[in-house]
């Protein structure tokens, strides 16, 4: 079986046929894996599962290795020298003991326990050779990939090696250092050649690509990453930064979480992917993933988090109007207004126009904050101003013309224009005319009625409300308009839905009206459907009983005025 390293993925065969053995090799496989995708400690503990169930040189020595990426000399000193007093032929371990030396600054001890390496290994342990080079890039300090190139072309040009992936991973990884990016390509491209499902050389092929834009062949191959390793924190990592670079901050969280949820993520990685949940508005996550930040003191005296904080709270999940209020209180006096956002305005109002003390002055206030969010052309903060005026101030022109505002943001948009919003517009405007006497809104609500109508053929409130409007018109044609709208209505509602109430004033106003008309046999059947709905009804019963009294009124005078029959009349 082929052992991974952690730079490299696939190393040398590990040592031992026996079923123990290949179960150690195994666990070092996992524990490789584990560590590559940012979980170090279920690393740590397979590297010492691997150790207890199978001490050998090769277990001791990918324990040592282990404590040197996690800083910690002094234990990975002491696995290497018991893997070096297992078997004092196997230099293995020295390789380890001489990256302890270097770890700790003693560059001149590495050299020498490295040249006597070297000088063992010539051409019968390529290995001992791959995991030489291995270590002079291994360690952040002392990095050396001109030495480890030099090292892994010895064992390359070796024709009687054979060429295993793992080589031509570590040449990769060394090229990248060097930032010959198409070189380290090649050399990748050969280890997949030899092991295709490698989610570590994938990754790196598409950093390489990414860092020299090839934004799309980068993607690619960070997918192919995920499809050998689904869990591979650092293909998410790439991939979230990918969408960052182009404002797709929803797919960026996306791919931040997915990298956060595979790992042992520090506070700082949390931290990074709530910014970007924060970015792309998923506040609910954004809360749940700052909980779990163990140094509380990182979310303190920042705008940044405070911002994260206030945008939340002044959303429906949470409904923190006063906390939030304070939080951006404190981002405006302690940031200049350049460093303002537009957001940082739509808070404030969400805040002011929700909070507790709801008065005229928070509602006020919320108005002018949420008018300088519309600078923001992005959003929609219209339908909020209205609902302001129309709910709290009672300003129903001013609604109206909000409600409109909101309409032409959503075509410019390109966004689905639904008659709620034009009910609003409607409604708005005929309370205006109704309530505030602004008789000029009357064209306009019908207007709105009348695509409210118009998207909605089968609402039969749109009638109705066209109705309401043109009672009040003044133009000679206005009543009848209304007659048409209310019939309408009364033909399409569902008499079992449709309140009383509007069911008595459609009937009545037609009989009504037809009556002023001077058209009593169609008024009549309208005002005994509104006593048949409203039996308290005394104007109606009066006009009813008039008509009634009138009606026999005048047959009694045509009776009184046909010419009595002749004796002689022979029409008989």
């Amino acid at each position: 079986m082929k052992k991974h390293i952690i730079f490299s993925l696939i190393g040398a065969l590990l040592a031992g046929s026996t079923a123990v053995a290949q179960s150690a090799d195994a666990t070092i496989q996992q524990a490789i894996t584990h560590f590559q995708s940012d979980r170090p400690q279920q690393a740590g503990q397979l590297y010492r599962q691997a150790v207890s169930s199978q001490p050998s040189p090769d277990s001791y020595f990918f324990l040592g290795r282990y404590y040197l990426q996690i800083n910690q000399p002094d234990s990975a000193r002491l696995a290497f020298q018991k893997g070096a007093d297992l078997e004092k032929k196997n230099y293995l371990n020295k390789i380890g003991l001489g990256g302890v030396a270097l770890l700790r600054g003693q560059a001149d001890e590495a050299k020498t326990l490295w040249a006597e390496v070297e000088k063992k290994a010539k051409r019968k342990h390529p290995d001992w050779l791959h995991r030489l080079a291995e270590m002079n890039i291994l360690i952040d300090k002392n990095r050396n990939p001109d030495e480890a190139l030099r090292l892994i072309d010895k064992v390359l040009s070796n024709e009687k090696v054979e060429k295993k992936a793992g080589y031509y991973v570590l040449k990769g990884d060394a090229l990248r250092l060097k930032n010959q990016g198409g070189e380290a390509v090649s050399a990748y491209e050969s280890a997949l050649q030899l092991d295709a499902q490698q989610p570590y050389v994938l990754t790196n092929i598409g950093y390489i690509f990414k860092g020299s834009k090839n934004y799309n062949t980068a993607r690619d191959y960070f997918v192919k990453a995920l499809g050998v390793d689904s869990t591979f924190t650092p293909a998410y990592e790439n991939l979230g930064d990918l969408y960052s670079l182009s404002r797709n901050y929803r797919s960026s969280a996306y791919n931040y979480k997915k990298m956060v949820d595979n790992s042992e993520p520090s506070d700082s990685t949390i931290l990074r992917y709530t910014k970007l949940a924060f970015l792309s508005e998923d506040y609910k996550n954004m809360m749940d993933y700052l909980a779990k930040i163990k140094d509380q003191s990182l979310l303190k005296n920042s705008n940044a988090v405070r911002r994260m904080y206030a945008y939340a709270y002044v959303t429906d999940d949470y409904k923190k109007y006063d906390e939030a209020l304070e939080l951006m209180q404190q981002v405006l006096n302690e940031s200049k207004e350049e460093d303002q956002f537009t957001m940082d305005y739509a808070a404030l109002g969400r805040a002011y126009a929700n909070r507790a003390d709801t008065t005229t002055v928070s509602d006020s206030l919320a108005l002018v904050f949420l008018n300088k969010a519309t600078a923001d052309t992005s959003k929609n903060y219209f339908d909020e101003i209205a609902l302001i005026q129309y709910k709290d101030l009672k300003n129903y022109g001013e609604a109206a013309r909000a409600y409109e505002q909101g309409i032409q943001w959503k075509q410019q948009h390109n966004q689905r224009v639904v008659g709620q919003d034009y009910y609003n517009v409607g409604r708005s405007a005929y309370f205006g005319f109704s309530i505030n006497k602004d008789s000029t809104l009357l064209p306009k609500a019908d207007s709105a009625f009348a695509k409210l109508t118009e998207v909605n053929p089968t609402y039969d409130r749109g009638p109705f409300w066209r109705a309401r409007v043109n009672r009040y018109m003044k133009d000679d044609s206005a009543g009848l308009r209304a007659i048409t709208y209310y019939q309408a209505f009364l033909e399409s509602a569902d008499s079992s839905k449709v309140s009383k109430k509007d069911l008595i004033e459609a009937n009545s106003f037609i009989g009504y009206q037809y009556y002023r008309e001077k058209d009593i046999a169609q008024a009549v059947p309208y005002l005994q459907k509104t006593l048949e709905l409203d039996p308290a009804n005394k104007n109606v019963q009066q006009l009813l009983d008039y008509i009634d009294k009138r009606d026999r009124v005048a047959d009694t005078k045509k009776e009184e005025e046909k010419p009595e029959a002749s004796a002689t009349d022979d029409n008989k």
